[in-house]
């Protein structure tokens, strides 16, 4: 026996608490392990590949062909039953970037022109066809025991009763696969794994243009969406909470009514509660090291912070603050008398003595808002690849040149000792300084004079009480106005024309490179949410199995259901077990399931095997050629032609 094979086989019985899942990536037994496996996996997808069976459908008898044709697919299924949750957590995790090839290998497509002479295939024929974006799973068993009846019932797409809501029909792939485990676990804690798992391949991954990970996901979304659409109404009715709020400020002159301070209050709990329960969620599910790996993610950080501040900020105003805002207190928002040491001035109201702070809340709530209608099919796949775009590598680095140019020019600019830049009690002197730069380079926007730090001249007479006059331009600075010119021409040439345009080439190059690969940035983007969603589930799982199967399985109402349904069909054939399914079929539009890359590359790799088969029938023909001439008939025919 290989002992790295025991070693692997070893991890893939570990319980979930005691797996090492911050530890596989550094271990070289289990690297080899994943490799080995993708490799017998892939021999095993060849051998059921139509176009590698030698089927001879003039010498071979159809029990024959059919036996040839089966036996590779169930001996797929048996290597394919084998695929644990712990199984393909490890390859995906040991295999990193190149985790698509092994994804990929996790189905094989039904093609209609090798399975047509069969009764049972014939639905083929009526799935061919569908609706755009359709995506379709049917539990089955593939291959069917008996073949000459039809035992699939292929169902289309429902259409929309509004004309303006169809899709048009495109061109469907059908693809079969037995991973149950892996697209319908019937354990949470195994989906949480094998989404977190598929999430932190990473966004330049391709792993969700796999046909087993699309589901997969799918799944896992269909089981957190309800709380996500909760999640989405909860954030709205927070911000229109926080709207009536500033409204009654501003219309009313006063704090909200009762009715509008104590919702606020609670949705400020709410905030604080969120970060609480996440870090719960991760502590319980995944463990203290797992769980900190877990949470130390550029968007767990970000939404964090957007969640705590709030909910410091507002409690802070309405909760513990020394001004808090109590219900239908005076709130002028005319008087800004905060008051001083010996004087306590007027205004308690603190939405008028921190204003800041509010509107801070309000535009971070609206933040964490819009990333969470990027989950949504129609923001997502159009906004991320933009969103990607602006804060890609790229565009990052090239921001950060833009603002060293700024900042140089600024204290170049500021080393000139113009009289209105000199320092001012009530005045931020590097602000003004930086706002005239930044106008100046980024915007385009300048004025010579103001930059010379000149006001125009007012001239005019008086006749009687009627002042008439006009303003005339500044005059030109002696002292400053060769240094300005400099600076001026610099700045609007290097940076405004050239620098300006080259950031919106990389933008743009970014933009569509992310284009093309929407998909995989859309699937990762909702991967990563539903991950989250998907902890809470497992963690209160964990922690009450019974207030789980309540809460998210919804265990009361449907034990009502089933016993009005045991009432009415209570001899029903519909009641009885069936057998177990082996796998799914799947059908999907291959346009919309997969990125435009992929199909490039799919299409250029059809166009390089075409050019190898034309290569070699052009072989064959040149060797078929070479015998013929050198037959002994050949010969003989030649020697009495040289006769004649």
């Amino acid at each position: 026996m290989d002992p790295d094979a025991d070693e692997g086989e070893a991890y893939v019985e570990q319980d979930w608490r005691k797996f090492p899942f911050h530890e596989l990536s550094s271990n070289p037994v289990l690297e080899k392990w994943a490799l080995n496996q993708r490799s017998r996996l892939k021999d095993k997808v060849e051998e059921a590949k139509p176009e590698n069976l030698s089927i001879d459908s003039r010498l071979d008898p159809r029990e024959k062909q059919l036996a040839k044709r089966l036996d590779p697919i169930k001996a797929l299924n048996k290597e394919w039953h084998k695929i644990t949750a712990q199984r393909f957590v490890i390859c995906v995790n040991m295999l990193g970037k190149d985790v698509a090839d092994y994804l990929t290998l996790l189905s094989i497509p039904i093609q209609n022109s090798d399975w047509m002479d069969f009764d049972c295939m014939k639905w083929l024929r009526r799935a061919r066809y569908d609706q755009a974006e359709t995506l379709q799973v049917l539990p089955t068993n593939f291959p069917p025991e008996n073949f000459s009846e039809p035992v699939y019932h292929w169902k289309r797409g429902k259409t929309p009763c509004c004309y303006l809501l169809r899709r048009p029909q495109v061109k469907m792939s059908i693809h079969w696969t037995a991973v149950k485990a892996l697209v319908k676990p019937k354990d949470i804690h195994d989906q949480v794994r094998i989404i977190q798992a598929l999430f932190y391949c990473g966004m330049d991954s391709e792993c969700f243009n796999t046909v087993v990970s699309k589901c997969i996901l799918e799944n896992a979304w269909r089981k957190v969406s309800g709380w996500h659409t909760l999640d989405l109404i909860l954030d709205f009715v927070f911000l229109a909470l926080l709207a009536a709020n500033s409204a009654s400020m501003i219309y009313f002159k006063q704090g909200p009514p009762e009715w509008l301070f104590w919702p606020t209050i609670l949705f400020i709990a709410r905030a604080a509660m969120n970060t609480v329960v996440m870090f719960v969620s991760h502590w319980v599910e995944l463990g203290c090291m797992d769980g900190f790996y877990a949470v130390m993610t550029k968007w767990n950080i970000a939404m964090l912070l957007v969640e705590v501040t709030n909910a410091i900020n507002l409690g802070n105003m309405f909760i513990w603050g020394k001004h808090t805002i109590k219900p239908d207190m005076t709130c002028d928002p005319m008087d800004h008398d905060k008051g001083n040491g010996t004087h306590p001035g007027t205004q308690e109201c603190p939405l008028v003595l921190h204003p800041v702070k509010f509107a801070l809340a309000v535009g971070l709530k609206w933040i964490h808002f819009i990333f969470e209608l990027m989950n949504t099919k129609g923001l997502g796949h159009s906004v991320l690849p933009a969103f990607k775009a602006v804060t890609g590598t790229d565009a990052l680095a090239f921001m950060v040149f833009l603002m060293i140019i700024v900042f140089g020019t600024v204290q170049t600019y500021w080393a000139l000792p113009i009289r209105e830049h000199l320092p001012k009690d009530g005045r931020s002197v590097f602000a003004l300084v930086f706002m005239k730069v930044f106008r100046l380079e980024l915007l385009g926007d300048f004025d010579i004079s103001e930059l010379e730090g000149e006001d125009p001249v007012l001239k005019g007479n008086w006749s009687g009480d009627h002042l008439s006059g006009h303003i005339e331009e500044a005059k030109e600075s002696e002292l400053f106005h060769d240094a300005v010119m400099i600076i001026v021409l610099f700045a609007s040439v290097v940076v405004t024309v050239l620098s300006m345009n080259v950031a919106i080439g990389v933008v743009s190059t970014a933009y569509s490179n992310n284009k093309a690969n929407s998909n995989q940035l859309y699937c990762h983007f909702q991967s990563g949410y539903a991950f989250k969603l998907l902890l809470r589930s497992a963690a209160l799982h964990t922690i009450s199995p019974t207030l789980h199967s309540l809460i998210f399985e919804g265990a009361f109402l449907r034990s009502i259901y089933h016993k009005l349904y045991f009432k009415i069909y209570e001899d029903d054939d519909r009641l009885k077990e069936k057998d177990p399914d082996d796998g799914y079929l799947i059908g999907f539009d291959e346009r919309w399931f997969m990125d435009s890359k992929d199909l490039d590359e799919n299409f250029e790799l059809l166009q390089e095997t075409i050019a190898q088969n034309r290569q070699k029938l052009d072989n064959i023909e040149n060797s078929l050629g070479e015998s013929q001439q050198s037959s002994p008939a050949v010969r003989l025919r030649a020697k009495t032609k040289r006769r004649k």
